[in-house]
């Protein structure tokens, strides 16, 4: 009936520290290191509460950048191998999980032409 799924499954990794402890106000940095990319692919940011699923915090590609930061307090830099989430002034209300993941980890298309990114 004309319509198709594509699904990519493409091997990429990526690499994250274990956790990361600072204290109330004091600016932390998150880093996710991308040892295999062969080009500046985009890296999407996630943070996962306790007890909910994971939130779509921003990306980074080539230079541009979106964040869902009402406060203003995250900022997100990438080179070749890696990027780096900073929250500024963390609270204790930021505690959570930070997924990072790169636009080859997984991605699908549905009929629609809408992107599925799968961490």
């Amino acid at each position: 009936d004309g319509e198709a799924l594509v699904m990519w499954l493409i091997r990429a990794q990526v690499q994250q520290e274990p956790s990361a402890v600072t204290s109330e106000g004091t600016g932390i940095n998150i880093t996710c290191s991308l040892p295999h990319t062969e080009r500046n692919d985009y890296i999407y940011w996630y943070r996962q509460f306790p007890g909910r699923g994971p939130a779509f915090i921003g990306f980074i590609h080539e230079g541009s950048k979106e964040l869902h930061d009402l406060a203003g307090q995250l900022s997100v830099s990438a080179d070749r191998r890696s990027s780096t989430l900073r929250l500024a002034r963390p609270r204790y209300g930021d505690a959570a999980v930070y997924y990072c993941a790169s636009s080859m980890t997984s991605m699908q298309v549905n009929q629609n032409n809408e992107f599925t990114h799968y961490i």
